[in-house]
């Protein structure tokens, strides 16, 4: 149900403003020497990207602690694997809107 914002009298907007989006890109990586004792090899390995979301208004309900789908989140190249919010916090005072901000990680080749 759409609202339309001409309407005179006191309206309801139950909507999520998305502040900040922070990401980072993380792999593991195995390093081994050579028999000389200079670099061998090197291999990096189980790529994770971590995210932190905040906003104000109410919790996108995609936010909800566990593991959710990646199509659902404002980050638009997080695909496949899991994606798990380990933390969400929330806060609130008098004078202000409510605030939320969101934790976690994607896993893009799990399943």
């Amino acid at each position: 149900m759409g609202l339309t914002l001409t309407d005179i009298g006191i309206q309801s907007v139950d909507l999520a403003l998305v502040e900040k989006v922070d990401r980072e890109r993380k792999v593991e990586v195995k390093s081994i020497m050579a028999s000389n004792g200079g670099f061998g090899a090197a291999e990096a390995f189980d790529p994770t990207h971590e995210f932190t979301i905040a906003g104000r208004g109410d919790v996108p309900a995609v936010l909800a602690l566990g593991v959710l789908d990646s199509a659902d989140l404002p980050i638009s190249d997080l695909t496949g694997g899991v994606t798990i919010v380990h933390r969400l916090s929330e806060g609130q005072k008098n004078d202000d809107f409510q605030t939320w901000e969101a934790t976690g990680t994607h896993y893009p080749g799990a399943s």
